[in-house]
């Protein structure tokens, strides 16, 4: 008889306790940590521009803080990420491999610590060949013995300059190579201490107004952008519309441009919470953030932000590009049925104690 009492007493407190113990994992799952950390960039560059546009949506968000931590670009993101000292980051797809494979360390310990994950492709980055006009340079054939500025050495715009002086066939010992960043090369451009940069960047970034817009420069199409694209299997061709960057008389470029681009990754650690990146990618790919920030090719089209990711895809960003994987744990689903679970259990608990009586 005693035994059956403890049995009975059993279920109720399993039943009691049920809704309390989902109500636990609800918040587990869909939970946002009090506070976040996300590697930038360099002034005047788009990875700045856009990591201060998500921090500041992500702090209208209760209770949550955004730390940023100004880098010089994607290997710098990289390394603050697989050491734990940032949350999030932008990257320049392959920026890793192209500075292994022309031995342009040191390097971070490429996997070795904190996994690294991809959230979301955000833009494209199309190599800018761009020259001052009295520098007496209308081709790549025109570039040696110029002095180039090829970005700082953490940056995307380094490892992409690299392949271009490859692709030209010179090396960095063939030029006056500069490793500036944004600010100091429109400085160089003025006072004309600078011939030419490459910069591999989007096209919403704040140093192109100021580079056109001063009437000194011309950008360049790369030669056989095609033929480059084949040999790095992550790099794409790209096309800069006549007009891109001033319309107004004389407009910049005049013409189309041809060149080559890579992708820019939003990427995250394997230990942020796996609520916080799912409600973030959803954050990234609504059509308030993309016309704010001015993500052109995540309009309408969602294949674009999982094409070709580098890295293992975060769960909370699986969860946004395939809900049907993971449907119980989907933090809409939750949130939805909340009310219904609870509305539940009450009655199956009154109905216990119903018969009891």
């Amino acid at each position: 008889m005693i035994r059956k009492k403890w049995i009975k007493l059993t279920w109720v407190l399993a039943l009691v306790l049920l809704p309390v113990l989902l109500g636990w994992v609800y918040q587990v799952v869909t939970a946002y940590p009090d506070e976040i950390t996300m590697a930038t960039g360099p002034p005047g560059g788009q990875f700045r521009v856009l990591s201060q546009s998500l921090a500041k949506e992500i702090e209208n968000k209760p209770n949550v803080k955004v730390n940023t931590i100004a880098t010089d670009g994607s290997l710098k993101n990289l390394s603050l990420l697989q050491s734990g000292e940032a949350d999030f980051g932008l990257y320049q797809t392959w920026t890793v491999e192209i500075l292994s494979e022309f031995d342009a360390g040191p390097l971070p310990p490429y996997g070795t610590a904190a996994r690294v994950e991809f959230v979301a492709n955000v833009y494209s980055q199309p190599a800018h060949f761009i020259v001052r006009r009295d520098a007496g340079i209308a081709s790549a054939a025109d570039l040696a013995g110029k002095t180039i500025n090829l970005g700082l050495r953490a940056s995307g715009d380094y490892a992409m300059s690299l392949v271009l002086l490859n692709h030209f066939g010179l090396t960095e010992a063939a030029i006056n190579a500069q490793y500036h960043d944004y600010t100091e090369l429109k400085q160089g451009f003025l006072d004309a201490t600078l011939d030419a940069p490459f910069i591999t960047i989007g096209v919403n970034a704040p140093i192109f107004p100021d580079l056109f817009n001063a009437g000194i420069t011309d950008i360049l199409s790369i030669p056989y952008s095609e033929a480059l694209a084949s040999k790095h299997a992550p790099m794409y061709e790209y096309k800069i519309p006549a007009g891109r960057y001033r319309y107004r008389p004389p407009a910049a470029p005049a013409s189309d441009i041809q060149t080559v681009a890579f992708g820019t990754q939003l990427l995250t650690r394997s230990d942020v919470p796996t609520g916080f990146v799912e409600s973030l990618t959803e954050l990234v790919l609504s059509e308030d953030f993309l016309k704010s920030a001015r993500l052109g090719e995540l309009f309408g089209d969602r294949r674009f932000a999982q094409e070709n990711p580098e890295f293992p895809i975060h769960a909370g960003a699986q969860r946004v590009y395939h809900p049907e994987l993971s449907p119980i744990l989907n933090a809409e689903f939750v949130e939805a049925t909340e009310g219904m679970r609870s509305f539940v259990f009450s009655i199956l608990i009154a109905l216990f104690f119903g018969v009891q009586w």
